[in-house]
C-alpha cells in the first residue's frame, strides 16, 4: 500500500515538473507546423528548435532539419548561387521523413532553379555565338541574338547576368560594326583603284591559259591516238600467239581426266568424250564404268563418277558442278 502511495506522488510530482515544459513543447511545435504551411522556413526553424530544447523528438528534429535546409537553399537562391540552391532542394525533397507538402515546394524550387540553370547556359552558348558571329563581323546576326537575349532577361532577377553582359556585347558590336563601315569605305576606294588593273591582268591572262589549253589538247590527243596504235599491235600479237597454239583433241582430253584420276591402269573406268562447250573451248568427258550382273540379259547397267571439262588450249582440268 505504501509502495502504491509513493508511485501516485512520484507521478504527480513529475506532472507539476514538467507539465509546463509539454506545453511550451506542443506550442513550439504548433507554431513551426504554421511557419511551415506559410513557408516561413526560418521561423519554423527557430520554433522547432525550441521544441527540442524542451524535448528530444524525432519528428521534431526532422521538421526542424527539413525547415532549416529550406531556409539555407532559399538564402542560397536569393544570392543567385544556383547549384548550390538546387542540391540542398534536391536534400529536402528526398528526405526520408518530413511534411510532403514541404518536400513538394523543394521538388518544385528544384525544378525551376534547373530549368533556370538550363536556360542561363543556353543564354551563355547563345552569347557565345553572338561573340563568334562578332569576330566574324557578322554584325547584324549577332545583334539579333543579344536584342532577342537582352528582351528575355531584362526582367529577371536570376539572369541579371546574363542582362549585363548583352548590354556590354552591344554597345562593342556598335563601336566594332562602326568601325567596319569606316574601313569597308577606304578599302572601296583602294578596291576600285586596282579593278581596272586587275581586269586587264585578268584578260591577258585568259588568253595565255586559252593557248595552253590549246596544246594540252593538241598533245593528249597525239598520246591517245599513240596508246591506240599500240593496243592493236598487242591485240594482233595476241592473237597470232593464240592461233599458234595447237589445241588439244578429244582423245588428248580423255587422257587428261584419265591421268587426274589416276586411272591409267584401271581398264574398267571408261573416259569417254562427251560433247563440248564451244563457247569456252572445253571439252566434256562423261567418267563411268559398267556393272554387270548374272541374271540380266540386257548386259548390266552404267554407273556414273562424274563429267569433267578439259580446257581446250590449256588441258586444264575440272569437274562439272550441277
Amino acid at each position: 500500500m505504501k509502495k502504491f502511495l509513493m508511485s501516485i506522488s512520484i507521478l504527480l510530482i513529475a506532472t507539476l515538473l514538467f507539465g509546463c515544459s509539454n506545453e511550451t513543447f506542443d506550442k513550439a511545435v504548433e507554431q513551426g507546423k504554421l511557419a511551415l504551411a506559410n513557408k516561413e522556413y526560418e521561423n519554423a526553424s527557430a520554433s522547432f528548435e525550441i521544441a527540442l530544447k524542451e524535448k528530444k523528438d524525432e519528428e521534431v528534429q526532422t521538421l526542424q532539419k527539413q525547415a532549416s535546409k529550406m531556409a539555407v537553399a532559399l538564402a542560397e537562391k536569393e544570392k543567385l548561387d544556383i547549384d548550390n540552391a538546387i542540391k540542398l532542394f534536391d536534400q529536402v525533397a528526398t528526405m526520408k521523413d518530413g511534411l510532403e507538402t514541404v518536400k513538394n515546394e523543394a521538388k518544385k524550387e528544384k525544378e525551376t532553379l534547373t530549368q533556370y540553370k538550363d536556360k542561363r547556359e543556353n543564354y551563355n552558348k547563345e552569347l557565345q555565338t553572338a561573340q563568334d558571329l562578332l569576330s566574324e563581323k557578322k554584325f547584324d546576326e549577332s545583334k539579333v541574338i543579344l536584342t532577342k537575349i537582352q528582351q528575355e532577361t531584362t526582367s529577371d532577377k536570376i539572369l541579371k547576368e546574363q542582362n549585363q553582359k548583352v548590354t556590354e556585347q552591344l554597345e562593342k558590336l556598335e563601336k566594332e560594326k562602326n568601325a567596319a563601315v569606316e574601313e569597308e569605305k577606304r578599302q572601296e576606294k583602294q578596291k576600285k583603284a586596282a579593278e581596272q588593273k586587275k581586269q586587264q591582268q585578268a584578260k591577258e591572262q585568259q588568253t595565255k591559259e586559252q593557248q595552253q589549253a590549246k596544246e594540252q589538247q593538241v598533245k593528249e590527243q597525239q598520246v591517245k591516238e599513240q596508246q591506240v596504235k599500240e593496243q592493236q599491235v598487242k591485240e594482233q600479237q595476241k592473237q597470232t600467239a593464240q592461233s599458234s597454239k595447237q589445241k588439244l583433241s578429244p582423245k588428248d582430253a580423255e587422257n587428261k581426266v584419265r591421268a587426274s584420276l589416276n586411272l591409267s591402269n584401271n581398264s574398267k573406268v571408261y573416259c569417254e568424250y562427251d560433247g563440248d562447250k564451244a563457247e569456252a573451248e572445253e571439252y566434256v568427258i562423261h567418267v563411268y564404268t559398267n556393272v554387270q550382273y548374272e541374271d540380266d540379259e540386257e548386259g548390266g547397267h552404267t554407273v556414273t563418277y562424274g563429267w569433267f571439262n578439259v580446257n581446250a588450249n590449256t588441258g586444264e582440268v575440272h569437274k562439272m558442278e550441277f
